[in-house]
């Protein structure tokens, strides 16, 4: 059987006593070992879909903020072309 860290999650070799990664003192009880390696498993997941959405929306933002920059530039120039006077309108 497959044993891990408590500390860091590191996967160990079943005589360790100690973690080779965060030099942690291991116990003799498999079965707090096991529940840790769940719960470390079950926090690297629900890390991992946080991070999926932090990508998502920052590809959405990357897209839209640029997107309402030229709509919001596009509006002002032909605001102010509208204003000019028939004189200056012949030079643009």
């Amino acid at each position: 059987m497959t044993k891990y860290c408590p500390s860091c999650g590191e996967k160990l070799i079943d005589e360790a006593r100690f973690c080779k990664n965060c030099g942690i003192e291991l116990e003799n009880n498999q079965g707090n070992i096991n529940a840790h390696h769940e719960n470390t498993q079950q926090f690297k997941t629900a890390t991992e879909k946080s991070h999926t959405l932090a990508i998502v929306a920052g590809y959405v933002l990357a897209i839209l903020i640029p997107l309402f920059g030229l709509i919001i530039s596009i509006y002002l120039l032909t605001r102010m072309i509208r204003r000019m006077p028939k004189s200056m309108e012949n030079m643009c």
